[in-house]
């Protein structure tokens, strides 16, 4: 998938780019969206906010605010959030470093992570 101009946007990346890349590429689409999962997202910090993806029948949808009953949250700080998606940080390290917490089931966030690793298919 391409890069994205919003960094510094965490809104716009979740409400626009992220379904805009959706729609360019179905077969990615499709393969994340074969994991029947929510994933919740927090972001802490100056232009944080709550978002939530539900996957599952090989669709994917982004929304707003928290959701119900995710599957699993994932809660950083915007500027972990911004070294993540630029490549400096990693996943495994700023989970060790409790930079990111994850709390729900483990399982289905290991699987959703899996593909969402074969970016761009």
């Amino acid at each position: 998938m391409a890069e994205h101009p919003f960094l510094d946007e965490p809104d716009r990346f979740f409400m626009e780019w992220i379904p805009a890349q959706l729609a360019a590429h179905p077969a990615y689409r499709a393969q994340v969206g074969r994991d029947h999962a929510i994933a919740q997202i927090e972001l802490s910090g100056e232009r944080g906010g709550t978002w939530h993806v539900t996957m599952g029948d090989g669709e994917v949808a982004v929304a707003r605010g928290p959701h119900a009953a995710p599957s699993f949250t994932i809660a950083m700080a915007v500027d972990t959030f911004r070294k993540l998606r630029e490549g400096r940080i990693g996943v495994p390290g700023a989970l060790l470093r409790g930079k990111i917490k994850a709390r729900g089931s483990f399982g289905t966030l290991l699987k959703v992570g899996r593909n969402l690793k074969h970016e761009g298919s």
